[in-house]
């Protein structure tokens, strides 16, 4: 009673997938229109192709740690202030190390963990994402009126 949050009326599914379509872009691609990116598109795009005219810009970032434990840290510190849980850190730690050993090679486990750090809740508020160490109860079961229903849950 009383709460309000004027800041989750922007926070639609269609507003949340076209951010992180762009976020995916900006990481794989550069500063684009390509792949739903964030960029204009203005000028002869290649989109397909790789080479020169594909992006306006690209993230130069490389981390100044060797190990996942190290890199992550360097996120938390630069894109979440500091909030990343620690089951957040874990997963994403563990992430790394599955692309890197699935593919060796480290930029693309460097890619993979900022697309994942990107979708974080840490990234995507001010406050702390505080978990409650515990598992949410199952919800009652409604019964049916009977009548045909079209929803889309997010």
């Amino acid at each position: 009673k009383g709460l309000v949050a004027p800041a989750s009326q922007i926070a639609t599914a269609p507003n949340l997938i076209g951010f992180l379509n762009g976020a995916t872009s900006l990481v794989d691609i550069g500063l684009s229109s390509c792949d739903y990116g964030f960029g204009t598109s203005s000028g002869a795009r290649s989109c397909g192709d790789v080479g020169d005219n594909r992006a306006d810009g690209e993230l130069t970032h490389r981390p100044s740690g060797s190990t996942p434990a190290e890199i992550v840290d360097e996120f938390n510190i630069l894109l979440a202030s500091g909030r990343l849980n620690t089951t957040s850190r874990n997963t994403l730690i563990r992430e790394y190390n599955v692309q890197l050993n699935s593919t060796r090679y480290a930029n693309l486990a460097y890619r993979h963990v900022v697309k994942l750090f990107l979708a974080t809740p840490e990234f995507n508020s001010l406050s702390g994402n505080l978990l409650a160490g515990q598992a949410r109860s199952s919800p009652t079961e409604a019964a049916s009126a009977g009548r045909r229903l079209k929803a889309i849950i997010v």
